[in-house]
């Protein structure tokens, strides 16, 4: 490297020397980062070293040191501790939209970020979770081009599939794109789900990514809708997928005192819980009266009774004879 162009980003390169190797366990002296640099081709004098890392410091770039035969050097902030570390790759290597081919990778990458030594240590610690990783190469791809899409206004296509029992693609419509007008990206499920909605039906849809092919922005610009404007997808992901889709109603239910955390799983901390003189609790909540909202109570094996409004409890009672019936 040219003696003027190793000058240049010399700063850059001590930095990144100093952000890869080094923490509050493992700092580099005077003498090895000027060998570090030489290593790379940049020329450093011992005493020049110091004013380089003041200005370093001076521009917000923190280099800790001390002083003992030598001054010693190292980076004590990083945008993310161990531990927040640990939590991405731990959801990194469990959530099975990350195809396999990625999933090492990106944990590798993000062990990274806490430096050499430690990325060390959480390599030793990663987890083989047990999760089905799906195979669809392009979701990431997908992700990208519809923020894009998103970020520009403009409505996207793709083609869209289901398997059949032998893992072949289904194209629905024939293999004809759909054309929609994206609103936001919901991680649910472990599934990656694009909410949207078409120039013709009233409501939304939800498109899994992983069920995309062909993904592509168009040139047509989205077509705005008045009750799209506030959307919020925190209300949306809850009511949506929570309890899947149906009349939002207000209902009462009694709960068996050990599912008070499932409650505020389910429901959030927003809730009030009242005990009555039996030990059971009592509580209000809007969810969607569906199919899944029955199954849930029912997994509760008699736990979570449904108490109002009437024409519900009816309803719960119709669908738990149904499956009687077929057994």
């Amino acid at each position: 490297m040219p003696k003027n162009a190793g000058q240049k980003i010399k700063l850059l390169m001590l930095y990144d020397i100093l952000q890869r190797e080094t923490d509050e366990e493992h700092p580099l002296s005077t003498e090895e980062l000027v060998e570090k640099l030489r290593e790379k081709g940049i020329e450093a004098a011992p005493r020049v070293l110091p004013r380089d890392i003041s200005l370093l410091n001076e521009y917000g770039f923190e280099v800790l040191s001390y002083k003992k035969k030598s001054y010693y050097y190292y980076v004590a902030y990083r945008r993310f501790d161990t531990a927040e570390l640990r939590v991405l790759i731990d959801a990194v290597q469990a959530a099975n939209f990350i195809p396999e081919a990625h999933t090492e990778d990106l944990a590798r990458r993000l062990a990274g970020l806490a430096g050499k030594h430690r990325a060390e240590l959480l390599g030793r610690q990663m987890i083989c979770f047990d999760t089905a990783k799906k195979n669809n190469m392009s979701i990431f791809y997908n992700i990208d081009g519809i923020e894009r899409a998103i970020e520009s206004g403009k409505k996207v296509s793709f083609r869209y599939f289901t398997l059949d029992y032998a893992k072949n693609k289904v194209y629905r419509r024939d293999g004809e794109r759909y054309v929609v007008n994206p609103i936001v990206l919901i991680c649910e499920r472990d599934n990656y789900y694009l909410v949207c909605y078409d120039d013709w039906h009233e409501g939304t849809a939800n498109y899994r990514l992983d069920r995309m092919d062909g993904l592509k922005i168009e040139e047509e610009n989205i077509v705005e809708r008045s009750e799209y404007k506030e959307f919020n997808p925190h209300t949306y992901r809850r009511q949506e997928f929570s309890m899947y889709v149906g009349a939002l109603t207000e209902a009462e239910f009694v709960i068996d005192p050990s599912l008070s955390e499932e409650v505020f799983d389910k429901f959030g901390t927003g809730v009030t819980l009242h005990p009555d003189e039996e030990g059971n609790l009592h509580f209000r909540a809007k969810v969607q009266i569906s199919p899944a909202f029955f199954r849930w109570i029912i997994g509760s094996l008699g736990k979570i009774r449904l108490q109002a409004p009437e024409e519900a409890v009816e309803k719960f009672r119709e669908f738990v004879a149904k499956i009687k019936a077929e057994y």
